[in-house]
């Protein structure tokens, strides 16, 4: 990952609910083991995937709206 997507991708989870920006630390960019991440939330496992697809869509959607309404992180 390059340093420009690297800063883009953390101001995109500084404007995200904090519970949001973790669970997709932990999920995408730690690589957390899911037992210890529902643990971590208090929620059941069949739950969490729920919650990881809110999480990526509104990332999706700030990640838009701060980069132009482009898509993806590269303007494409």
């Amino acid at each position: 990952m390059t340093e420009e997507r690297k800063r883009f991708v953390a101001r995109v989870l500084s404007e995200m609910p904090e519970r949001d920006a973790y669970l997709l630390r932990r999920v995408f960019l730690n690589q957390g083991d899911r037992a210890g991440i529902c643990r971590d939330l208090q929620v059941e496992p069949k739950y969490l995937g729920v919650l990881v697809y809110q999480a990526r869509a509104r990332f999706k959607a700030i990640a838009e709206r701060g980069n132009g309404g482009a898509k993806g992180v590269s303007g494409k």
